[in-house]
């Protein structure tokens, strides 16, 4: 018995031992377990991380602002459209077609009517390009919550006529982008004295602007609930400011608001004020229409 006591003895030791290297095993399989979860844990919070600033960049993608484009309504004297020389551009033909108009035997504000006028100023399209050019100042703000009480980093662009050489050219993608003849008014503008009852030359500028000119406007959407003004300076003799498109991304079709002729005032002659608050929910987002 003593001898079988001894030997059992001995194997419980055995076991003890081996018992304590598995414990000890897995004391040390469960440390390194540990680590690889925590080390999950900081890839987990890295790859979170990583996926909201790759959908924030993809958001702004989608959503960018690839062009801030503003048209700008010009009401113009069609007797001021004058060639290099100086001289009146229009025909004796046009200018009997404006007097017809005048006396309304004739309708102007008919595309099909004034055409024989319009495809002669477009012939002239340099001349008359020049001539609107030739006396005015414009400037576009955007005044937005987070400039509220610093003006200064709201946008600002002079579109100043005092140096119409460098207005008319177009740098890459950005300023003076296009020039439209689009036609006659439907009402009657008084210009000066001389020229009196006679509708007008519609024409729009097309101003393209970086958005990396805006601080704080990168994305489309954060055009909204911002004060969007226009002002403009000119020879209350030419030309007329009478309303504005802003477009983001497009052409008059694009997403954009509208600044009409009730939204122009005009305190003194030649001078105009035109004024816009973007409704917080007018632009959406592209993702969700």
């Amino acid at each position: 018995m003593s001898s079988s006591l001894t030997a059992a003895s001995e194997k419980l030791d055995t076991n003890s031992r081996t018992t304590n290297k598995i414990s000890s095993n897995l004391g040390i399989q469960l440390t390194a377990t540990g680590r690889i979860s925590h080390q999950l844990g900081k890839a987990v919070t890295e790859l979170n991380r990583t996926s909201r600033t790759t959908n924030a960049v993809l958001g702004e993608t989608v959503d960018r602002v690839d062009s801030l484009d503003v048209y700008l309504e010009l009401l113009v004297d069609p007797w001021a459209m004058k060639d290099s020389t100086g001289a009146g551009i229009l025909s004796s033909n046009s200018q009997r077609m404006l007097e017809e108009d005048k006396k309304r035997t004739i309708d102007l504000s008919d595309d099909e009517t004034a055409a024989p006028i319009l495809r002669q100023l477009v012939a002239h399209y340099n001349d008359v390009r020049r001539s609107v050019f030739s006396n005015w100042s414009a400037g576009i703000h955007f005044y937005t919550d987070k400039d509220e009480d610093d003006h200064q980093s709201s946008g600002w662009l002079d579109l100043s006529g005092l140096f119409p050489d460098m207005l008319t050219i177009q740098q890459g993608d950005s300023g003076v982008t296009e020039f439209f003849i689009a036609g006659f008014s439907d009402e009657v503008h008084n210009f000066d004295d001389t020229h009196r009852g006679y509708k007008a030359l519609v024409c729009f500028v097309k101003y393209s602007i970086p958005p990396n000119r805006y601080i704080g406007i990168r994305k489309f959407t954060d055009l909204n609930g911002a004060e969007w003004k226009v002002s403009l300076v000119s020879d209350g003799n030419l030309l007329k400011f009478s309303g504005a498109r802003l477009s983001v991304g497009g052409a008059f079709g694009g997403p954009g608001i509208e600044m009409s002729e009730a939204d122009v005032k005009s305190e003194e002659k030649g001078v105009y004020e035109g004024e816009k608050k973007i409704p917080a929910d007018h632009f959406k987002q592209r993702s969700g229409g």
